[in-house]
């Protein structure tokens, strides 16, 4: 190689310079595409990852059979016969609902404690 860049004029080494900073220039552009396609490859293949662990994780949980607080409450009032509506008034009786209205985050009632949060009875503690 270096015999035929000898037998070059200036002007045709600058012109094969040139052409070879374009080359490598596009190289490296393409070099800069791969490394940001296989990242965006990395980052698909983490979340389906993750995504296939999480549902492996809730089959686990689902092992073993549970009641959904909703069902819960189905029974109480349909078999039990209990009357939550008469419950809920209870534990919002006109003076709770004035301590609520008035921004209280716990009140005491009736030898329990009602925890408040954003204007919602969250639970009753004992």
């Amino acid at each position: 190689m270096a015999n035929d860049l000898n037998s070059k004029t200036s002007q045709e080494l600058e012109d094969l310079i040139l052409r070879l900073e374009l080359r490598r220039d596009r190289i490296d552009h393409s070099l800069a595409e791969f490394k940001r396609d296989r990242q965006q490859l990395a980052d698909q293949l983490n979340n389906v990852k993750q995504a296939l662990e999480r549902q492996r994780s809730r089959r686990a949980a689902l092992a073993e059979p549970v009641v959904s607080t909703h069902a819960l409450l189905r029974f109480i009032e349909r078999v039990l016969e209990i009357n939550v509506d008469l419950i809920r008034e209870h534990i919002l009786s006109p003076d709770n609902r004035a301590a609520i209205a008035a921004g209280a985050t716990k009140i005491i009632a009736g030898g329990v404690t009602l925890v408040i949060k954003d204007g919602v009875v969250v639970t009753v503690l004992d």
